[in-house]
């Protein structure tokens, strides 16, 4: 559950949109509720740079200290989770969002 905190919590500030980070789990119960029946499914980690992620939402220099300052208090499993990875001085500068790639019928 840490993971899936921090990940609500790394999201919301720069996306007010973002609801929740669903497990593959409930992914699976929303889709079978909604009628499919799920074959397979992969994580596949897409490598983000922090300074366009959070430029292209068009974040304020407050949100982009926050979400900083958020990554640099990570625990060691939620870094190495997240594939965070961070420039000499210390500042955020990628990390890995899982997007997942479901078949379904």
């Amino acid at each position: 559950m840490e993971m899936l905190d921090w990940v609500n919590i790394w999201e919301s500030p720069r996306d007010p949109s973002h609801f929740w980070q669903r497990t593959v789990e409930q992914w699976k119960l929303e889709t079978a509720k909604a009628g499919f029946r799920w074959i397979d499914h992969r994580i596949v980690p897409y490598r983000l740079e922090f300074a366009w992620w959070v430029r292209q939402a068009g974040c304020s220099d407050d949100t982009i200290s926050a979400l900083a300052e958020h990554a640099a208090k990570a625990s060691s499993s939620v870094r190495n989770s997240f594939g965070l990875e961070f420039d000499q001085s210390g500042r955020v500068a990628s990390f890995l969002e899982p997007m997942i790639v479901v078949r379904l019928e």
